[in-house]
């Protein structure tokens, strides 16, 4: 009797970790495995075996090379204006990342 309620328990718990791809990024939808921009203008199918990346990896890794940017320049970067589009990832060496910026004159 236990296993079947400990098998119950699992399942909830993995469903509560997968989060909504369309709050991992700022601009887009994603509806039937198909990424839609009007903004930008693109439709994307996601590939068979790719994930949407967590926004907070997606964080982690920008600051991370603005970091070394800053570090290896002397320039502050502003990217307080960048919006998250839709990123990928297949596995550990191939991923997709995009993003917009808006260009003022």
């Amino acid at each position: 009797m236990k296993h079947p309620l400990l098998s119950i328990i699992a399942i909830l718990f993995l469903a509560s970790c997968q989060s909504d791809p369309n709050k991992q990024m700022d601009e887009g939808t994603i509806t039937e495995n198909i990424y839609r921009s009007k903004e930008m203008g693109w439709t994307m199918q996601i590939p068979d075996g790719w994930t949407v990346t967590h926004k907070n990896t997606v964080d982690e890794r920008a600051e991370k090379g603005l970091e070394m940017m800053s570090e290896s320049t002397g320039v502050e970067f502003d990217v307080s204006q960048l919006k998250v589009l839709l990123n990928l990832q297949k596995d550990q060496f191939h991923n997709f990342q995009s993003s917009a910026e808006a260009f003022t004159l």
